[in-house]
């Protein structure tokens, strides 16, 4: 009966519903519904930043997505998108959402622009990005060099 409820749930699976269905069911993790929601949250993540879902999750949930390294989408779109979360939740813990970003994937440019603009990244953390990120790029050219 549990695998009949699981299969029809899956042929239920869309952009609209898969947040609310994880939101649901992540607890039983393992659970291979749940592993599907979340392959197809990964696998659409782009659509999924702009669901209206996607800024009703709880700070635990948002924060189990954004850990996997398979939620594939440009990393500046994820944080405009987390931005606009926290302005929508402000009573939720935002460190443990801001500190899943995978800042050291924005350019430089951006960086400066858009992240340290927004005011919700430390001056502390975004400077650690940065020199990893310089340090990163001297080691290329210095390579390429050789």
């Amino acid at each position: 009966m549990v695998s009949g409820v699981s299969e029809y749930l899956e042929t239920k699976l869309n952009k609209e519903s898969v947040l609310e269905m994880y939101s649901f069911l992540h607890k039983f993790k393992g659970n291979p519904l749940v592993v599907n929601c979340l392959n197809y949250i990964n696998f659409h993540a782009t659509s999924i930043l702009i669901q209206k879902a996607f800024f009703s999750l709880s700070a635990e949930i948002l924060a189990d997505i954004l850990s996997s390294d398979s939620f594939a989408a440009p990393e500046l779109d994820i944080f405009k998108a987390v931005i606009k979360w926290i302005e929508q939740n402000p009573g939720e813990d935002i460190k443990s959402v801001t500190s899943k970003l995978r800042l050291y994937l924005i350019s430089f440019k951006d960086l400066l622009n858009v992240v340290r603009k927004s005011g919700k990244i430390s001056e502390g953390s975004l400077m650690e990005v940065m020199k990893m990120k310089a340090k990163k790029n001297g080691l290329k050219k210095l390579i390429l060099f050789f």
